[in-house]
């Protein structure tokens, strides 16, 4: 269908079809238009536009994009196809690229943007529908329009590209031009930008002076409204700021400027202007007073300015206000006082002057920043510390022309640091005061609780009525009872003063185990309940690390679970949780039927010096320290501790740890000492003792016990009595206790090793109660042989006593490597330097079938270490050579070789004392033994598999 060409003939207007839903906004659009010489009609219903294209033979078509249930996209696609010659024109809200694209696609011709300026919607006229119009109905619309375009037609130009050339300039720049008439009190000309800027591109009419000004924020109307009647009365040209409030409540910042117009009459007809959008400028001013204020609060704060200085006139050029609060002058005095001559560096501390000259002249030859602390004096007198950097800046002939940098008071840092320098040492002195006091107090309490205990042995080792037995006994468990609080107080200490050590060694874990229930089983015997411990399936069987320590936290929780337990009695349970084929992360659990531990108590229980409460501690006793050290030495292993419990249904306490795992043969290498390896021959020993002690009461228990077991004693009260001694005869062994008057016994030991050789090789045991002033390490590197620690038990001192006695032969001399060679050469090896007991015992200890594959493991483990020795030896290795030859010493008295295990003991002190000549006599001596050893060692394997089978 196609337009009716006879009323287009007879009526030359062009006519515009308006389609849109909202008849406010067309109705404004059919005015514009009709005000402009055009015909105009509204479609309020989509569709009826095809009928009332017919009926109106519109030439151009505005259409709304958004019709409700239809869109206006789709509009122009069905009028397109409806008369392929119509032109179109979409309007839209909110244009986006799809959608603009979409419409020129489907036959838009061009597209709009609301609002929309009077000028766009002509504009868009002209572009789509110039060639239908005549240039007399196109000037009259421009003259219409206020002859706002009339000088831009004369240039030639088309008003197509003048009119938008100026709306893109007027945009960036942000500044719209205006007229207004002041006769009628309207605006006259706006372009787009004017409205943009004053926000009444949506109004269908410009507003009136009254309405403009109600647009304006509250506190700006009637300033603005003063201000540019005063211009208008005086005709002077004007610049006022004000605020215009949004539609949508915002608020935009503008600058307008005007100047007025008079007619020949010197009446005002008309005023010119501009007004400009500077929201941004006045939001980023805003925000850098704002970032100023901050700044300066921040500088004030933490008290830190800013300054520059002009090096070539020698003079301050900028400081801000903390500089001059810092020093106590007013700015104007920094600017007169502040310079490099001897009356600007008067400022400083007479103390810091000369290291200030430095550091600035050093930061002139060195171009990266300096920092350098220093004191001022303040005209009232008062010391401030002030830290400054400072950076140089140089011309292009590399001369300094300038210097900034920042200053800051840091007198309350000073002050605090002096303060916690001065709080630290006074904890670090009161600390270590503490720790010597408790080594004291160990020494001093230790020392009678040896004899307490020593007598005790004795006195229930008499005959005794039952009365008196069972006092005596009570006796003795109160000492070791005052003897673990003691331990664990003194464990603390350690792990407080960092001196606690872990040890890494090769162990068995069912071992273990079995010495914690060994230790703890006569107290539950005596409470009548049970204790015993299940090692799980699966769990590996030898493992590496600190057994001491881990037996240390079993018996410390173990020992809890029997005090609180009545009834029923204690399981220790060991487990593995995971394992790889390097290591194993092995739980330890100790459950017990006792009287559980409320809920209320369950946060503090690993706390320190904590007990359930007065009335457990008055019933039970402890210190509360056991958990808390349990806790520490797990977590110093990397393990975790914790536990479960119900008041009246008992507890089960459990840690894990991770461990490396071993093997059997690894086991054996290790110096080991069974308990059971001496336990026949301690009541009937012989050899000569050397007891140095000077406490009077642990002479007469030691002696007693070390003479009723067939021993003869000789007693020293100090070192200086030990030298005597030992040079008027020979000792098998001495007792040395390392806490002795006038000399004490490491440098009694010392003293001794510098004797004649047959003296210095003598076996010299360290007794003390001073734990805390070294472990077992240290006293071995001064020449101790082993160590005990009191107070001991009779038990333990005879033990160690036949350890270092050769019972079968007291006879300390080594043969020469000759006679080694003579007797060893063919073979007729004396069978006598090996204690076929001990190994027998050893058997029984372990496993009698494993007995061989232990030996083998010993064997092979003599010839490793025989290698390491003679590395040793070649490299002049002392410290080497001793660990070798003390490690070698340990193996050979475990598998009860006597004479091996004298000669590396006497090679050790050789080593530790760097005699040369000693060790290259006799290392051959010692290669000698560890081959008499093998054959020994296989001989007696020999003989066990014939008596086996």
């Amino acid at each position: 269908m196609t337009i009716n060409s006879a009323s287009q003939k007879g009526d030359k207007k062009l006519r515009i079809l308006i389609v849109s839903e909202n008849s406010a906004y067309a109705t404004s659009l059919k005015k514009v238009f009709e005000g402009n010489g055009f015909r105009a009609n509204i479609c309020l219903v989509a569709d009826d536009v095809t009928n009332l294209l017919v009926t109106f033979d519109a030439h151009l078509v505005f259409v709304e994009q958004n019709l409700g249930d239809k869109s206006g996209i789709e509009l122009i696609r069905r009028l397109k196809n409806f008369n392929p010659n119509l032109k179109c024109i979409l309007i839209a809200a909110h244009p986006d690229l799809e959608s603009s694209v979409e419409a020129f696609r489907q036959g838009a011709s061009d597209f709009l943007q609301q609002p929309i300026a009077e000028e766009d919607l002509l504009l868009a006229i002209d572009r789509c529908m110039g060639h239908h119009l005549h240039k007399g109905e196109m000037d009259q619309s421009i003259d219409e329009l206020g002859g706002r375009h009339h000088d831009i037609i004369n240039t030639g130009k088309s008003l197509t590209e003048t009119l938008k050339w100026m709306d893109e300039a007027q945009r960036l720049g942000q500044v719209g031009h205006w007229v207004w008439d002041e006769v009628e009190d309207r605006e006259l000309v706006a372009s787009r930008e004017s409205l943009r800027v004053a926000d009444t591109l949506h109004l269908a009419k410009s507003p009136t002076w009254d309405e403009f000004l109600e647009k304006l924020h509250p506190e700006d109307q009637e300033r603005v409204d003063r201000e540019l009647r005063e211009a208008s009365d005086t005709g002077a040209r004007y610049e006022c700021e004000y605020r215009i409030i949004l539609q949508d409540g915002g608020i935009r910042y503008v600058v307008e400027r005007g100047e007025p117009v008079f007619g020949d009459s010197g009446t005002l007809i008309q005023t010119l202007g501009t007004v400009q959008d500077v929201t941004e400028h006045r939001e980023r001013e805003q925000a850098l007073r704002e970032s100023e204020e901050r700044y300066k609060d921040a500088a004030f704060k933490a008290k830190l300015g800013h300054w520059v200085y002009d090096e070539v006139a020698d003079k301050l050029i900028y400081c801000s206000e903390e500089i001059a609060r810092i020093h106590g002058m007013a700015p104007d005095e920094m600017f007169a006082k502040l310079d490099h001559s001897d009356k600007g560096i008067e400022r400083l501390h007479p103390e810091d002057r000369e290291e200030y000259k430095k550091g600035t002249k050093a930061a002139q030859k060195n171009p990266p920043p300096y920092d350098i602390e220093y004191r001022i004096i303040r005209p009232d007198g008062e010391i401030r510390f002030v830290r400054e950097t400072g950076d140089p800046d140089y011309d292009r002939t590399d001369a300094m022309v300038l210097s900034h940098g920042t200053m800051q008071d840091i007198t309350e840092q000073k002050l605090l640091h002096e303060e916690l320098m001065n709080a630290a040492e006074k904890a670090d002195i009161a600390n270590h005061a503490k720790s010597e006091f408790l080594a004291m107090m160990s020494h001093e309490i230790r020392t009678p609780i040896n004899a307490v205990l020593g007598f005790l042995d004795l006195l229930i080792e008499t005959h005794l009525d039952e009365e008196q037995t069972k006092f005596a006994k009570s006796g003795q468990l109160s000492a070791d009872l005052l003897l673990e609080i003691i331990n664990d107080i003194l464990d603390f200490v350690k792990m407080e003063a960092g001196r606690l050590d872990f040890y890494k060694e090769r162990f068995e874990l069912r071992n273990l185990a079995e010495a914690v229930i060994d230790v703890l089983s006569v107290r539950a015997k005596e409470k009548e309940i049970t204790i015993e411990v299940d090692i799980e399936p699966g769990t590996p069987r030898y493992l590496e690390g600190d057994p001491g320590r881990i037996r240390q936290i079993l018996i410390n929780l173990a020992n809890n679970a029997i005090k609180f337990t009545d009834v029923g009695g204690v399981k220790i349970v060991i487990s593995s949780e995971r394992e790889t084929e390097k290591e194993a992360t092995l739980r330890f659990e100790v459950t017990d039927t006792g009287i559980g531990i409320g809920k209320e108590h369950h946060d503090e229980l690993f706390a320190e010096f904590t007990t359930l409460s007065p009335s457990y501690t008055h019933k039970f006793g402890g210190t509360g320290l056991g958990l808390a050290i349990s806790k520490r030495l797990v977590e110093m292993m990397n393990g975790n501790i914790d536990f479960s419990s119900q008041k009246g249904k008992g507890s089960t306490f459990w840690f894990n740890i991770t461990l490396p795992k071993s093997t059997v043969s690894e086991v054996g290498l290790k110096p080991r000492k069974p308990a059971s390896t001496f336990g026949s021959n301690l009541s009937n020993l012989s050899g000569s003792v050397l007891l140095a002690e000077d406490n009077p009461a642990n002479q007469m228990v030691a002696r007693t016990m070390l003479e009723k077991a067939g021993l003869t004693v000789s007693v020293a009260k100090n070192g200086l009595e030990v030298l005597d001694a030992v040079n008027l005869r020979n000792y098998d062994l001495i007792l040395m206790d390392v806490g002795m008057p006038k000399m004490n016994g490491i440098e009694a030991t010392r003293a001794i090793r510098q004797l004649d050789p047959t003296v210095a090789k003598i076996p010299i045991i360290a007794m003390t109660a001073h734990v805390m002033s070294g472990d077992r390490e240290s006293l071995l590197n001064q020449g101790i042989d082993d160590y005990l620690s009191k107070p001991c038990s009779k038990k333990d001192l005879l033990k160690m006593v036949h350890k270092w006695l050769n019972v079968e032969n007291n006879d300390l001399r080594f043969p020469s490597a000759q006679e080694n060679h003579n007797k060893f050469g063919n073979q007729n090896i004396a069978l006598e330097t090996i204690d076929h007991n001990t190994l027998i015992q050893l058997g029984e200890d372990t496993d009698p079938g494993m007995l061989p594959t232990l030996i083998d493991a010993f064997i092979a483990n003599i010839n490793d270490r025989m290698a390491a020795i003679n590395q040793a030896v070649s490299a002049l290795d002392m410290r080497q050579l001793a660990e070798d030859a003390h490690s070698l010493k340990g193996s050979s008295a475990t598998f009860g070789v006597v004479s091996l295990n004298r000669l590396a003991a006497e090679l050790e002190i050789a080593a530790r004392k760097e005699d040369l000549a000693f060790i290259r006599l006799n290392s051959q001596r010692i290669a000698d033994e560890c081959e008499a050893t093998k054959i020994g060692l296989r001989k007696f394997l020999e003989g066990h598999r014939g008596t086996s089978n």
